[in-house]
């Protein structure tokens, strides 16, 4: 698991907590190991990376995983579950946010469905768009040389 520095690091650690009676958790430890390997500057540039985080090219997936990765460092931003749907949904793609907008949600899980089947719904209705250009231009093709 840990190895070298690091694993004398959290022995050390878990050694100070034991002698304060303080019960090991997760969070507990990337706190820890958060303010012991990432420097100050690190941490305030991966919170800007946050707080200017948008969509653009990255679908839905792999925006709200950029979204959770960088919002470890920012958590007093989306320190309640509405405020986190809504930094979520500012950062999606107009196209998306309008029609995520008008659901009014406030519950991150529900809101990320919800932009999922609309992204889902919209490459599917690409998709039909390309099959029906596709159709016509063929059908141009073919009447062309009827003629």
């Amino acid at each position: 698991m840990l190895e070298g520095e690091t694993e004398h690091w959290w022995r050390s650690v878990q050694q100070a907590w034991e002698e304060v009676q303080m019960v090991p958790t997760w969070e507990k430890f990337l706190g820890a190991f958060n303010e012991k390997y990432f420097s100050n500057s690190v941490k305030e540039r991966k919170e800007v990376e946050f707080i200017e985080l948008q969509q653009g090219r990255l679908n839905i997936d792999q925006y709200a995983a950029k979204f959770l990765e960088l919002s470890r460092y920012a958590p007093h931003i989306i320190n309640m579950e509405a405020r986190k749907a809504n930094k979520f949904e500012r950062g999606l793609r107009p196209d998306i946010r309008g029609r995520v907008m008008s659901a009014n949600l406030k519950a991150f899980s529900q809101l990320m469905d919800l932009a999922r089947k609309i992204e889902r719904d919209g490459d599917n209705y690409t998709a039909k768009e390309g099959e029906a250009k596709g159709k016509a231009s063929a059908f141009k093709r073919f009447s062309r040389k009827r003629k």
